[in-house]
Protein backbone atom coordinates (compact mmCIF):
# COMPACT_ATOMS: atom_id res chain seq x y z
CA UNK A 1 0.00 0.00 0.00
CA UNK A 2 1.40 3.37 -1.05
CA UNK A 3 1.95 6.42 1.13
CA UNK A 4 0.16 8.88 -1.15
CA UNK A 5 1.64 11.98 0.49
CA UNK A 6 5.20 10.71 0.05
CA UNK A 7 4.49 9.68 -3.52
CA UNK A 8 3.15 13.09 -4.55
CA UNK A 9 6.00 14.82 -2.75
CA UNK A 10 8.52 12.71 -4.67
CA UNK A 11 6.82 13.60 -7.99
CA UNK A 12 7.03 17.32 -7.19
CA UNK A 13 10.63 17.21 -5.94
CA UNK A 14 11.73 15.34 -9.05
CA UNK A 15 9.94 17.85 -11.29
CA UNK A 16 7.76 15.19 -12.96
CA UNK A 17 4.34 16.67 -12.23
CA UNK A 18 3.39 17.07 -15.91
CA UNK A 19 4.38 13.50 -16.72
CA UNK A 20 2.49 12.19 -13.71
CA UNK A 21 -0.67 14.12 -14.60
CA UNK A 22 -0.44 12.87 -18.19
CA UNK A 23 -0.15 9.29 -16.94
CA UNK A 24 -3.29 9.69 -14.82
CA UNK A 25 -5.30 11.38 -17.59
CA UNK A 26 -4.31 8.70 -20.13
CA UNK A 27 -4.91 5.89 -17.62
CA UNK A 28 -1.32 4.71 -18.06
CA UNK A 29 -1.06 3.47 -14.48
CA UNK A 30 -3.83 0.89 -14.91
CA UNK A 31 -1.36 -1.71 -16.18
CA UNK A 32 0.73 -3.97 -14.01
CA UNK A 33 3.97 -2.45 -12.71
CA UNK A 34 3.37 0.76 -14.73
CA UNK A 35 3.50 3.00 -11.65
CA UNK A 36 6.66 1.29 -10.45
CA UNK A 37 8.23 1.81 -13.87
CA UNK A 38 7.24 5.49 -13.78
CA UNK A 39 9.16 6.06 -10.56
CA UNK A 40 12.17 3.98 -11.58
CA UNK A 41 12.45 5.07 -15.24
CA UNK A 42 10.91 8.57 -15.37
CA UNK A 43 11.75 9.76 -11.86
CA UNK A 44 15.02 7.86 -11.58
CA UNK A 45 14.34 6.31 -8.16
CA UNK A 46 16.34 3.34 -6.98
CA UNK A 47 14.61 0.17 -5.78
CA UNK A 48 15.18 1.25 -2.18
CA UNK A 49 13.72 4.72 -2.87
CA UNK A 50 10.65 3.18 -4.48
CA UNK A 51 10.14 0.90 -1.48
CA UNK A 52 10.37 3.94 0.79
CA UNK A 53 7.09 5.11 -0.78
CA UNK A 54 5.24 2.08 0.64
CA UNK A 55 3.06 2.66 3.67
CA UNK A 56 2.96 -1.03 4.56
CA UNK A 57 2.79 -4.53 3.12
CA UNK A 58 0.06 -7.11 3.64
CA UNK A 59 -0.96 -10.54 2.39
CA UNK A 60 -3.44 -10.00 -0.44
CA UNK A 61 -3.65 -13.53 -1.85
CA UNK A 62 -7.39 -14.03 -1.27
CA UNK A 63 -8.23 -10.54 -2.53
CA UNK A 64 -6.85 -11.28 -6.01
CA UNK A 65 -7.65 -13.99 -8.51
CA UNK A 66 -5.15 -16.57 -9.74
CA UNK A 67 -3.95 -14.25 -12.50
CA UNK A 68 -3.58 -11.33 -10.08
CA UNK A 69 -5.64 -8.95 -12.19
CA UNK A 70 -5.47 -5.35 -11.03
CA UNK A 71 -8.37 -3.97 -9.01
CA UNK A 72 -9.22 -0.59 -7.63
CA UNK A 73 -8.77 -0.71 -3.86
CA UNK A 74 -11.24 1.13 -1.62
CA UNK A 75 -8.84 2.43 1.01
CA UNK A 76 -9.47 2.65 4.73
CA UNK A 77 -9.97 6.12 6.18
CA UNK A 78 -6.86 7.68 7.76
CA UNK A 79 -6.08 10.56 10.06
CA UNK A 80 -3.94 13.52 9.10
CA UNK A 81 -0.86 11.70 10.38
CA UNK A 82 -1.59 8.77 8.05
CA UNK A 83 -2.80 6.29 10.68
CA UNK A 84 -5.98 4.30 10.04
CA UNK A 85 -8.95 4.76 12.37
CA UNK A 86 -12.74 4.43 12.60
CA UNK A 87 -14.58 7.76 12.97
CA UNK A 88 -16.73 8.03 16.07
CA UNK A 89 -19.56 9.19 13.81
CA UNK A 90 -19.60 5.74 12.15
CA UNK A 91 -20.07 3.92 15.44
CA UNK A 92 -22.58 6.50 16.68
CA UNK A 93 -24.58 6.12 13.46
CA UNK A 94 -24.71 2.35 13.95
CA UNK A 95 -25.85 2.82 17.55
CA UNK A 96 -28.50 5.28 16.37
CA UNK A 97 -29.92 2.63 14.04
CA UNK A 98 -30.00 0.10 16.89
CA UNK A 99 -31.75 2.52 19.27
CA UNK A 100 -34.20 3.72 16.62
CA UNK A 101 -35.08 0.09 15.94
CA UNK A 102 -35.87 -0.35 19.65
CA UNK A 103 -38.04 2.77 19.71
CA UNK A 104 -39.97 1.61 16.65
CA UNK A 105 -40.64 -1.83 18.06
CA UNK A 106 -41.86 -0.45 21.39
CA UNK A 107 -43.83 2.63 20.31
CA UNK A 108 -47.60 2.25 20.13
CA UNK A 109 -47.84 5.41 18.07
CA UNK A 110 -46.40 3.92 14.90
CA UNK A 111 -48.76 3.42 11.99
CA UNK A 112 -46.60 2.12 9.12
CA UNK A 113 -47.57 3.40 5.71
CA UNK A 114 -47.95 1.27 2.61
CA UNK A 115 -46.10 3.48 0.14
CA UNK A 116 -42.43 4.27 0.04
CA UNK A 117 -43.28 7.98 -0.15
CA UNK A 118 -44.52 7.73 3.43
CA UNK A 119 -41.03 7.85 4.88
CA UNK A 120 -39.99 6.63 8.29
CA UNK A 121 -40.54 9.50 10.78
CA UNK A 122 -37.05 9.24 12.28
CA UNK A 123 -37.02 12.86 13.43
CA UNK A 124 -40.31 12.48 15.28
CA UNK A 125 -38.95 9.44 17.09
CA UNK A 126 -35.46 10.72 17.92
CA UNK A 127 -35.79 14.50 18.28
CA UNK A 128 -37.78 14.45 21.50
CA UNK A 129 -35.85 16.95 23.64
CA UNK A 130 -37.18 20.45 24.30
CA UNK A 131 -34.00 22.46 23.78
CA UNK A 132 -35.42 24.29 20.76
CA UNK A 133 -39.05 25.37 20.38
CA UNK A 134 -41.14 27.12 17.77
CA UNK A 135 -42.99 30.40 18.28
CA UNK A 136 -45.85 28.57 19.93
CA UNK A 137 -43.52 27.02 22.48
CA UNK A 138 -43.71 23.54 20.95
CA UNK A 139 -40.53 21.41 20.64
CA UNK A 140 -39.18 21.35 17.10
CA UNK A 141 -38.92 17.70 16.19
CA UNK A 142 -37.46 18.57 12.79
CA UNK A 143 -34.41 20.18 14.40
CA UNK A 144 -31.52 17.85 15.26
CA UNK A 145 -30.72 20.09 18.23
CA UNK A 146 -33.51 18.19 19.97
CA UNK A 147 -32.11 14.75 19.09
CA UNK A 148 -31.84 12.33 21.98
CA UNK A 149 -28.48 11.31 20.49
CA UNK A 150 -27.03 14.45 22.09
CA UNK A 151 -26.81 12.31 25.20
CA UNK A 152 -24.38 9.83 23.63
CA UNK A 153 -20.81 10.86 22.78
CA UNK A 154 -18.52 8.54 20.86
CA UNK A 155 -14.86 9.32 20.29
CA UNK A 156 -12.91 8.42 17.18
CA UNK A 157 -11.24 5.07 17.63
CA UNK A 158 -7.66 4.72 18.71
CA UNK A 159 -5.39 4.33 15.66
CA UNK A 160 -5.45 0.94 13.96
CA UNK A 161 -1.98 -0.46 13.30
CA UNK A 162 -1.12 -1.19 9.67
CA UNK A 163 -0.33 -4.79 10.66
CA UNK A 164 -4.04 -5.14 11.53
CA UNK A 165 -5.15 -4.25 8.01
CA UNK A 166 -5.59 -6.54 5.05
CA UNK A 167 -7.14 -6.58 1.58
CA UNK A 168 -10.51 -8.25 1.13
CA UNK A 169 -12.50 -9.11 -1.96
CA UNK A 170 -16.27 -8.96 -2.09
CA UNK A 171 -18.40 -12.09 -2.32
CA UNK A 172 -22.14 -11.86 -2.89
CA UNK A 173 -23.82 -14.90 -1.34
CA UNK A 174 -27.24 -15.33 -2.92
CA UNK A 175 -30.49 -16.11 -1.14
CA UNK A 176 -31.65 -19.69 -0.92
CA UNK A 177 -33.55 -20.49 -4.11
CA UNK A 178 -31.44 -18.26 -6.35
CA UNK A 179 -29.85 -20.11 -9.27
CA UNK A 180 -26.39 -18.88 -8.23
CA UNK A 181 -24.78 -19.69 -4.89
CA UNK A 182 -22.39 -16.75 -4.99
CA UNK A 183 -20.74 -14.21 -7.27
CA UNK A 184 -17.55 -12.19 -6.96
CA UNK A 185 -17.76 -8.58 -8.15
CA UNK A 186 -14.48 -6.89 -9.01
CA UNK A 187 -14.35 -5.02 -5.68
CA UNK A 188 -11.44 -4.95 -3.25
CA UNK A 189 -11.39 -3.17 0.13
CA UNK A 190 -8.72 -2.37 2.67
CA UNK A 191 -10.23 -3.83 5.87
CA UNK A 192 -9.46 -4.52 9.51
CA UNK A 193 -8.42 -8.13 10.09
CA UNK A 194 -10.77 -10.43 12.02
CA UNK A 195 -9.89 -10.61 15.70
CA UNK A 196 -8.56 -7.05 15.90
CA UNK A 197 -9.60 -4.97 18.93
CA UNK A 198 -10.55 -1.35 18.23
CA UNK A 199 -11.10 0.97 21.17
CA UNK A 200 -13.56 3.87 21.49
CA UNK A 201 -14.68 6.04 24.39
CA UNK A 202 -18.48 6.10 24.83
CA UNK A 203 -19.96 8.67 27.21
CA UNK A 204 -23.58 8.74 28.39
CA UNK A 205 -24.99 12.10 29.55
CA UNK A 206 -27.60 11.16 32.13
CA UNK A 207 -29.03 14.69 32.21
CA UNK A 208 -30.09 14.21 28.57
CA UNK A 209 -30.88 10.51 28.46
CA UNK A 210 -33.39 10.72 31.30
CA UNK A 211 -35.76 12.27 28.71
CA UNK A 212 -35.38 9.31 26.35
CA UNK A 213 -38.21 6.84 25.83
CA UNK A 214 -35.78 4.01 26.60
CA UNK A 215 -33.39 3.32 29.45
CA UNK A 216 -29.77 4.26 28.81
CA UNK A 217 -28.16 5.39 32.02
CA UNK A 218 -24.84 3.63 31.47
CA UNK A 219 -23.06 2.11 28.46
CA UNK A 220 -23.84 -1.44 29.65
CA UNK A 221 -27.52 -0.78 28.92
CA UNK A 222 -26.59 -0.97 25.23
CA UNK A 223 -26.11 -4.75 25.39
CA UNK A 224 -29.83 -5.51 25.35
CA UNK A 225 -30.55 -3.19 22.44
CA UNK A 226 -27.67 -4.65 20.43
CA UNK A 227 -28.90 -8.19 21.09
CA UNK A 228 -32.45 -7.29 20.00
CA UNK A 229 -31.27 -5.78 16.74
CA UNK A 230 -28.96 -8.64 15.80
CA UNK A 231 -31.69 -11.18 16.54
CA UNK A 232 -34.09 -9.30 14.29
CA UNK A 233 -31.37 -9.23 11.61
CA UNK A 234 -30.97 -13.01 11.92
CA UNK A 235 -34.69 -13.84 11.97
CA UNK A 236 -35.74 -11.49 9.18
CA UNK A 237 -32.78 -11.37 6.80
CA UNK A 238 -29.98 -13.84 7.50
CA UNK A 239 -32.30 -16.86 7.63
CA UNK A 240 -32.84 -16.59 3.88
CA UNK A 241 -29.20 -17.47 3.15
CA UNK A 242 -27.39 -20.77 3.44
CA UNK A 243 -24.04 -20.52 5.19
CA UNK A 244 -21.39 -20.75 2.43
CA UNK A 245 -18.56 -23.27 2.56
CA UNK A 246 -16.10 -21.99 5.15
CA UNK A 247 -18.62 -19.40 6.33
CA UNK A 248 -18.68 -17.93 9.84
CA UNK A 249 -22.04 -17.42 11.55
CA UNK A 250 -23.07 -13.88 12.49
CA UNK A 251 -23.17 -14.15 16.28
CA UNK A 252 -22.00 -10.71 17.32
CA UNK A 253 -23.53 -7.49 18.53
CA UNK A 254 -22.98 -4.91 15.81
CA UNK A 255 -22.57 -4.61 12.05
CA UNK A 256 -20.34 -1.70 11.18
CA UNK A 257 -18.68 -0.18 8.13
CA UNK A 258 -18.85 -0.02 4.37
CA UNK A 259 -19.96 -3.04 2.38
CA UNK A 260 -22.05 -4.55 5.17
CA UNK A 261 -25.24 -4.31 3.14
CA UNK A 262 -28.63 -2.62 2.98
CA UNK A 263 -30.34 -4.41 5.85
CA UNK A 264 -27.86 -3.44 8.57
CA UNK A 265 -28.09 0.27 7.75
CA UNK A 266 -31.79 0.80 7.14
CA UNK A 267 -35.01 0.29 9.08
CA UNK A 268 -37.43 -0.27 6.23
CA UNK A 269 -38.23 -3.84 7.26
CA UNK A 270 -39.07 -3.24 10.94
CA UNK A 271 -41.05 -0.10 10.15
CA UNK A 272 -43.13 -1.25 7.19
CA UNK A 273 -43.57 -4.85 8.36
CA UNK A 274 -45.41 -6.99 5.82
CA UNK A 275 -45.32 -4.22 3.23
CA UNK A 276 -41.53 -3.87 3.46
CA UNK A 277 -40.63 -6.42 0.77
CA UNK A 278 -42.64 -4.68 -1.96
CA UNK A 279 -41.33 -1.28 -0.87
CA UNK A 280 -37.69 -2.39 -0.90
CA UNK A 281 -38.10 -4.10 -4.29
CA UNK A 282 -39.59 -0.90 -5.73
CA UNK A 283 -36.77 1.16 -4.23
CA UNK A 284 -34.04 -1.19 -5.45
CA UNK A 285 -35.55 -1.50 -8.91
CA UNK A 286 -35.58 2.29 -9.23
CA UNK A 287 -32.01 2.75 -7.94
CA UNK A 288 -30.41 -0.26 -9.67
CA UNK A 289 -32.33 -0.82 -12.86
CA UNK A 290 -29.94 -3.47 -14.24
CA UNK A 291 -30.01 -5.72 -11.19
CA UNK A 292 -33.48 -7.23 -11.82
CA UNK A 293 -34.74 -6.80 -8.27
CA UNK A 294 -38.20 -7.81 -9.44
CA UNK A 295 -36.87 -11.39 -9.06
CA UNK A 296 -36.49 -10.83 -5.30
CA UNK A 297 -40.22 -11.25 -4.79
CA UNK A 298 -39.96 -14.97 -5.54
CA UNK A 299 -37.18 -15.31 -2.93
CA UNK A 300 -39.18 -13.45 -0.26
CA UNK A 301 -36.23 -11.15 0.54
CA UNK A 302 -34.66 -8.06 -1.02
CA UNK A 303 -31.79 -7.41 -1.57
CA UNK A 304 -31.14 -11.03 -2.40
CA UNK A 305 -27.45 -11.13 -1.46
CA UNK A 306 -25.39 -11.10 1.74
CA UNK A 307 -21.98 -9.46 1.61
CA UNK A 308 -19.10 -11.75 2.54
CA UNK A 309 -15.35 -11.68 2.19
CA UNK A 310 -12.62 -14.30 2.44
CA UNK A 311 -9.75 -14.32 4.93
CA UNK A 312 -7.55 -17.15 6.18
CA UNK A 313 -9.67 -19.75 4.34
CA UNK A 314 -12.90 -18.59 6.02
CA UNK A 315 -15.78 -16.47 4.76
CA UNK A 316 -16.87 -13.59 7.00
CA UNK A 317 -19.88 -11.31 6.57
CA UNK A 318 -18.64 -7.74 6.14
CA UNK A 319 -18.80 -5.60 9.26
CA UNK A 320 -19.11 -8.26 11.98
CA UNK A 321 -18.24 -6.73 15.36
CA UNK A 322 -18.38 -8.00 18.90
CA UNK A 323 -19.05 -5.26 21.45
CA UNK A 324 -17.41 -5.28 24.86
CA UNK A 325 -17.86 -2.45 27.34
CA UNK A 326 -15.15 -1.98 29.95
Amino acid sequence: MLDIDKMIQEVVVRGKTDEFEKGIINNQFANKNSLSKFFSSICGLTKEEVEALFLYHCDAGEALDDKHNLRDIQSFIRRGDGRAYIPGSSLKGALRTVLLFHIMRNSGKLRPGKRFEEKIPEADLMNTLTLKKDRMGRPQTRDAVNSIMRGISVSDSEPVANRSLTLCNKIDVHAEGDQRDESRPNVCRECIRPGTEVHFAVTIDESVMRYASFQLEKPEDLYGYLDDFIQYYKNTYERHFDLPDGGVHNQHGLILGGGSGFFSKTLTYPYYGRDALDIVIDQMSWSFKKHHHDRDRGLDISPRTMKYTEWDDKKYPFGLCEVTLA
